[in-house]
């Protein structure tokens, strides 16, 4: 997964908050499926169900082009730009839609290493566009790997 601007943030601290990153927007791009991991019944027989747009926002696998892009539990490599050396990994912990990208919370922007959600779509807006500020996204969090 590239980080272009804020890798270091993931296995240090940002300078903005303090704290480490713990959060990234991906854009959701058209014929994404979404898909909630349902442990209803099925848990009980063993076995992981997926079920079409399930209950609430909770999102477990993402399916782009009729490929696995992002799934709860998967690890990913990070690394600073296409065909650059990995700097560490990552595991997804949860996986969240959101509608309208520029419609950030104080608390997720720090999640995303950033003091504020203006500073956030600043970034935004430099890497995807104005526009971009409008679309949907997802809302990634994950956990650094100690290798």
């Amino acid at each position: 997964m590239i980080f272009k601007e804020t890798l270091p943030w993931i296995f240090d601290v940002s300078p903005h908050t303090g704290v480490p990153k713990t959060q990234t927007r991906r854009p959701e791009l058209p014929g994404d499926l979404d898909y909630t991991l349902d442990f209803g019944e099925s848990k009980k027989a063993g076995r992981k169900v997926y079920s079409l747009f399930g209950m609430g926002d909770e999102i477990g696998i993402v399916m782009r082009h009729g490929k696995l892009c992002f799934k709860v539990g998967q690890t990913y490599v990070v690394q600073p730009g296409r065909g650059k050396l990995g700097q560490g990994r990552i595991v997804l912990v949860a996986i969240r839609h959101c509608p309208i990208v520029a419609h950030i919370s104080p608390e997720d922007a720090v999640a995303e290493g950033f003091a504020t959600p203006d500073n956030f779509r600043a970034v935004i807006k430099k890497l995807y566009g104005e526009a971009a500020l409008q679309k949907p996204f997802y809302a990634l969090t994950f956990e650094p790997v100690q290798e």
